[in-house]
């Protein structure tokens, strides 16, 4: 297994929270209920071979998933892909997404999942009105 170098972890990891912190609304990214936020190492199997890449974690608690996410970039080809991890089992849930699309594929992941706008409000004031 190839282990990457803390630092490079580190910097990766800087590099994708950043983008998506450029790139979605604040209010976006507090509605996905963050918690236990940290930097790691992800390896999976690709095309039968061990593929390591450095991922931001991040505990998630919304509409549609609730679980243990991991946002991996993979500098080969420069785009994301994303790992969700529940029940004690992870699998990939998007890949080859550019930085730019991040928030809308997580956002649509974790709380939107695909509704409108209005169904969205809706579900939202249902939720805080159940509070």
């Amino acid at each position: 297994m190839n282990t990457l170098d803390k630092e490079h972890i580190r910097c990766v990891v800087n590099t994708i929270f950043s983008q998506l912190l450029h790139t979605t609304p604040i209010d976006v990214i507090n509605s996905w209920g963050i918690s236990k936020m940290h930097a790691t190492q992800v390896v999976k199997k690709v095309n039968g071979e061990d593929f390591t890449m450095a991922a931001l974690v991040m505990q998630v608690n919304g509409f549609q998933f609730q679980g243990m996410l991991y946002i991996a970039l993979d500098e080969g080809s420069d785009y994301y892909r994303i790992y969700g991890e529940k029940d004690g089992t992870t699998k990939e849930y998007h890949h080859d997404i550019a930085f730019d699309e991040l928030g809308d594929v997580l956002d649509s992941m974790i709380e939107t999942g695909g509704m409108t706008k209005e169904e969205y409000q809706e579900k939202v004031r249902n939720f805080v009105c159940s509070l």
